[in-house]
């Protein structure tokens, strides 16, 4: 009875690993035909901004943060003003857990109820861009998230009062 039970077991993981093999084929396409021995890239495809992620860079005094904006309807159409030109915002405290400003034109929402964390960056009434650097619950649209930042290194880059922030491709 052992037997048979094993030799299920492996029978049934030989056919999921033939379905991942196949999954992978399919994601990363065949290479049968690659050159490994050239020295250029004409088979190697760029990763598409979707999928390397759409980054973007916050300034605030001399500091630079990193961003990764989702890969949604509200974050592609922020990433897609920022390609365009950096956009600068006067930033206030609101709340002691975010640092808000106008946009100065407004962006596609998808509303639902979050719970902030440190570093996120949201989108509030479609014409109003968060930092926050503490937590809140509320209907909100989330565009993105700062990377490797914690809450009181956040807290020290927005400082206290009135900050300028500018949103842009380069850093």
């Amino acid at each position: 009875m052992k037997k048979i039970i094993l030799s299920i077991s492996v029978v049934i993981i030989l056919i999921m690993l033939s379905m991942l093999l196949k999954e992978s084929e399919k994601e990363f396409g065949n290479n049968d035909n690659v050159d490994t021995n050239s020295n250029t890239n004409q088979n190697i495809e760029k990763p598409k901004e979707e999928e390397s992620g759409m980054i973007i860079y916050i300034k605030i005094n001399q500091n630079i943060m990193t961003a990764k904006l989702d890969n949604t309807e509200p974050g592609k159409a922020f990433y897609e003003k920022v390609k365009k030109e950096d956009i600068v915002v006067e930033m206030h405290d609101y709340g002691n857990f975010e640092k808000v400003g106008d946009l100065g034109f407004s962006l596609p929402t998808d509303d639902v109820k979050i719970t902030t964390k440190p570093g996120d960056i949201i989108l509030y009434q479609g014409d109003q861009i968060t930092i926050y650097y503490d937590k809140n619950t509320w209907e909100f649209t989330m565009l993105g998230h700062i990377i490797n930042m914690e809450k009181e290194e956040l807290r020290s880059v927005l400082g206290k009062g009135n900050v300028t922030a500018t949103f842009s491709i380069n850093k």
